[in-house]
């Protein structure tokens, strides 16, 4: 049996890489069965998900653990005891390695402890928290974003008719909400010097310790930051269960769109700034995502919620119809972390157009690109305005990228990437 433990996602966090990563080993250990310990919300999601894509493991069991995200020494107080009967269960068990699906430095730092006396193995997933290990030089040429405010929506939020009650139990809600945020900051930043991630990562280093990270340009940045002699790291492209491709879409005009998270204040900026260029055909930028706050800006933006988390069957028809995603990450993010919206718009065929970035490079490459890549704000209005104002013309172009994407689909499937898995988790 595999022993596979989630102990930081909740609820619709993180549940496609994880249901990924399920599906992987499963294939990677066929006949070996899975257990997966997190918390009930995230099961109900890794179970949908897997219902989503058609994806059966056999032998899959759910073990729920109930668990508080805190930071510093309350988190390793809390991890000791579950991670020490998990280490138990195991060795009664007779299992001798566990799958973390993440983990972040204190729950890393008591593994480390508790090993002295379990002699476990164990395998771990690095997510976007791997960006602290390391201190890059400032980048040469940024990405400036001129607009830092969000136009007022009047039908927003409103502070004051939330905070209901007597003049003195609103100053005393106003007081508690400080403090609790004072709190949180003081907090992270303690633990952030006492639970340095680079430093237990390199703390009692062994090879009883293996580390994933969820695409090869993260590897390649890896020896500037850690002894790879020492410190053993597998690269398994940040598994994705590719679904059916929809027919292109056969729009009169070009429909672009930010699926999930996206970044506000970039889109804020750039249809602010193509606003500015006068352009006289229709065009459409939806917002697939809970974050419309860059909404009031243009009126070529459309979305598709008030600020409620769609379920993934939903998001993927709104999107059927979009020619081209939009990634707005500039060079400064993923260097050591992965996107999952490229792979998206892989999984749903769309070409791309994004600004330059490490990530993104790696799977838009030069030699079979599935969109455009951007060194600048204007590169990157310039592409979409070519895309909108050429929109009938360039069909067979954007035809290429989706080939192109059909081929990648294949090199980065879940399938492709069963034998780093194995090996992750094999020796």
């Amino acid at each position: 049996m595999i022993f596979v433990y989630e102990p930081l996602c909740k609820g619709l966090s993180h549940e496609k890489v994880n249901s990924g990563f399920l599906y992987g080993l499963s294939l990677a250990f066929p006949g070996e069965k899975i257990r997966l310990y997190a918390d009930q919300t995230h099961i109900t999601a890794i179970q949908s998900i897997l219902i989503h894509d058609d994806v059966k493991i056999d032998g899959l069991e759910f073990s729920p653990i109930t668990f508080k995200n805190k930071r510093g020494l309350s988190e390793v107080f809390q991890r000791w005891w579950h991670l020490k009967n998990l280490f138990s269960t195991a060795k009664r068990g007779g299992i001798k390695k566990i799958f973390f699906l993440s983990f972040n430095a204190e729950t890393l730092y008591v593994i480390k402890k508790l090993n002295t006396f379990f002699q476990l193995k164990f395998t771990f997933v690095l997510h976007g928290d791997f960006e602290s290990v390391a201190d890059w030089p400032p980048i040469k040429n940024p990405i400036v974003f001129p607009i830092k405010s969000f136009p007022v929506d009047p039908q927003a939020f409103n502070f004051f008719k939330k905070i209901k009650g007597s003049p003195k139990e609103i100053i005393k809600k106003i007081r508690a909400r400080c403090s609790l945020l004072i709190q949180r900051h003081l907090t992270f930043n303690f633990s952030r010097h006492l639970f340095n991630l680079k430093k237990i990562i390199e703390y009692k280093s062994s090879p009883d310790f293996r580390y994933i990270v969820l695409s090869p340009h993260i590897y390649k940045n890896l020896d500037r930051f850690f002894d790879l002699s020492k410190i053993q790291f597998e690269v398994v492209t940040l598994p994705t269960k590719f679904r059916k491709v929809e027919p292109p879409p056969k729009n009169e005009y070009a429909k672009f769109a930010v699926f999930g998270h996206g970044d506000a204040v970039a889109l804020l900026n750039i249809a602010s700034l193509l606003l500015e260029r006068s352009i006289e055909v229709p065009y459409e930028i939806r917002i697939i995502g809970m974050d419309n706050r860059a909404a009031l800006c243009s009126p070529h933006i459309t979305t598709t919620t008030k600020g409620i988390r769609l379920e993934r069957s939903q998001m993927e028809e709104l999107a059927n119809d979009i020619d081209v995603f939009l990634i707005l990450y500039d060079e400064s993010k993923y260097r050591l972390s992965c996107s999952g919206s490229i792979l998206e718009a892989m999984s749903l065929g769309k070409p791309v157009i994004h600004f330059n970035n490490m990530c993104l490079n790696e799977f838009n490459r030069k030699d079979s690109p599935i969109g455009y890549s951007c060194k600048s704000m204007n590169e990157f209005l310039d592409k979409m305005e070519y895309v909108i104002k050429n929109y009938a013309s360039i069909q067979n172009e954007l035809q290429i990228f989706r080939d192109n994407i059909y081929i990648n689909r294949a090199k980065f499937s879940i399938e492709s990437s069963v034998p780093k898995i194995k090996s992750s988790f094999a020796w």
